[in-house]
């Protein structure tokens, strides 16, 4: 009696663990579900989801990396961002590394206005080339330079 518990132990163990590995199988093969991945899809692309403001200008986030050095602790990256034209700007992300792409690209982007009684966030989702990662600092979120902006969606999500 004890042998027949034993193997349909065994066996529900069995199928039990041939389906969690074949789910993460799919899931991966799916392209799982998040939202926000930014990894390139198919068409070579990473998706993106940023805050829907007014971007800031490059110069000024060269201007904060000069007043933390503590925190900023990348003299090339500072540098790399002061050598960027104003023709560039800073937007920053919901997840993952913040963007800098070109100005004109980011005028095609919808932007909310700041309201500090919003009871929402509003959100770009675009999918565009990445060219450069670059780090701020020990602890700091990565940088990005991309191109070819595509502009998904607009979204919000409760605060």
């Amino acid at each position: 009696m004890k042998k027949i518990y034993l193997v349909a132990l065994a066996v529900l163990l069995l199928v039990l663990g041939a389906s969690t590995v074949s789910a993460g199988f799919l899931d991966g093969l799916s392209g799982g579900n998040d939202d926000n991945s930014n990894s390139p899809g198919l068409d070579g692309k990473t998706q993106y989801k940023l805050f829907a403001y007014q971007p800031m200008s490059v110069e000024s986030i060269v201007e904060e990396i000069d007043s933390n050095t503590d925190f900023y602790d990348n003299p090339e990256t500072r540098d790399w961002l002061a050598g960027l034209d104003n023709d560039y700007v800073y937007l920053v992300a919901d997840d993952g590394p913040n963007v800098i792409m070109n100005r004109s690209e980011a005028n095609l982007l919808p932007v909310q206005g700041l309201d500090p009684n919003a009871e929402v966030d509003y959100f770009n989702i675009i999918k565009c080339n990445v060219n450069e990662t670059h780090s701020l600092g020990t602890g700091s979120i990565d940088c990005v330079l991309v191109e070819n902006v595509e502009f998904i969606e607009n979204v919000t999500e409760p605060i």
